[in-house]
């Protein structure tokens, strides 16, 4: 029974609940609402995107039957097994302890799961405290003197979305783009349909392109504020789109390329879309995709004809794909011809950053808008605590 004592008494340290180490308290800071920078209506009505924090996050735990059985503790074995493994294997009982004691303990994924909890307690405790902190994760050109103005409930209350990171200035791409990563890779891009090679391209390069493409749409008209659509099949040329359109102040609208011509449509009319960026086509399973031709049926269709340019990356043969004169511009040759220095815009941090659709599949699309500073910030952290 010795043996049994001291393995008991070893797993129970072992399972001592870990936490992370706390994040100082304002005594000032009495709030008990979850939330955090995220989404805000695109228009009156519009459902909003719940805060992940406002949600259950611990998964529903096992019982401790469920747990005896997938995690068989050292009161399961008997002293006489033990024994008898001893004296078949030759193995020392200090050998055995650690064994069951390993077999026994809490997996790692339990533990990271009672530190995410308590991480979470902490940021619904101290909403401003935590992610005042966050905000040195991004690069601000103006630091933000208020971590944020309203809630949620201020939300249902007066119609107004809450507000992030008051007073702060930024541009994304300055935390992205910088001496240090010039020359690391940035993006990489396997090849899809079994023909071309790979692709990838370092930060420095990046940047040379975003800042091209986003001097291409500089100097057909887009200014910052207005709309423009992203309607492309993924590869890098839809990063370089969604860049491009932040380093001049626009806001974009990133639709799945495989949607039809009339879901195109709805998101023209209901974000007032002024211009787009699409492809010519694409292989996907050994069929071509005109992706050019919808995006022209969807021109049609819509009811404001508020698209005055698309520009085409063209990735196929010109001659099979019909372009309208003083409207339609081909994006690789206009890039190619741009300047390749860029002045960023500088955004306020509760501007919209960009527009992202519901699928439509329950009813007419519903769009969210999300402002750049929040987003930046908890992008950051998401992948500073998960990466």
């Amino acid at each position: 029974m010795e043996h049994s004592a001291v393995v008991r008494q070893t797993f129970a340290a072992a399972t001592e609940p870990q936490h992370l180490s706390s994040v100082p308290i304002s005594s000032s800071l009495t709030e008990t609402n979850p939330t955090r920078p995220n989404a805000r209506h695109v228009r009156p009505g519009t459902p909003m995107l719940t805060s992940a924090s406002t949600q259950h996050t611990a998964a529903i735990q096992p019982t401790q039957v469920e747990k005896r059985k997938r995690y068989p503790t050292v009161d399961e074995e008997t002293q006489e097994s033990m024994a008898t493994q001893t004296s078949t294997t030759g193995l020392q009982e200090e050998d055995i302890i650690a064994k069951r004691r390993l077999r026994s303990s809490i997996p790692v994924a339990d533990i990271r799961r009672q530190q995410i909890k308590a991480k979470h307690a902490e940021t619904v405790k101290n909403i401003d405290s935590f992610w005042g902190q966050q905000t040195d994760l991004i690069t601000w050109r103006q630091q933000p003197t208020r971590v944020r103005k309203g809630d949620f409930e201020s939300l249902q209350a007066t119609g107004q979305p809450p507000q992030w990171f008051i007073n702060g200035k930024l541009n994304l791409l300055d935390s992205m783009f910088t001496l240090e990563r010039a020359n690391q890779v940035a993006l990489k891009m396997p090849a899809t349909n079994g023909i071309d090679a790979p692709t990838q391209l370092t930060y420095a390069e990046l940047q040379t392109r975003v800042h091209k493409t986003a001097n291409m749409l500089r100097e057909q008209g887009i200014q910052a504020g207005d709309v423009v659509g992203v309607y492309l099949p993924m590869g890098i040329d839809a990063v370089v789109a969604m860049l491009a359109c932040h380093a001049i102040g626009a806001i974009h609208s990133v639709i799945f390329s495989a949607f039809s011509d009339h879901a195109l449509a709805q998101r023209m009319d209901d974000s007032r879309m002024k211009a787009i960026l699409t492809a010519d086509g694409y292989m996907r399973a050994g069929k071509y995709t005109d992706l050019k031709g919808k995006v022209d049926k969807a021109i049609d269709e819509s009811e404001h004809h508020s698209v005055a340019k698309v520009f085409v990356m063209d990735n196929n043969d010109r001659a099979r794909t019909p372009m309208t004169a003083a409207r339609d511009i081909y994006w690789r040759d206009a890039e190619t011809q741009a300047a390749d220095q860029c002045d960023t815009y500088t955004w306020d941090s509760n501007d919209p950053f960009f527009y992202l659709y519901t699928s439509g599949s329950t009813g007419k699309p519903k769009g969210i808008e999300h402002a750049v500073g929040g987003y930046g910030v908890l992008t950051q952290q998401t992948l500073a605590q998960n990466f």
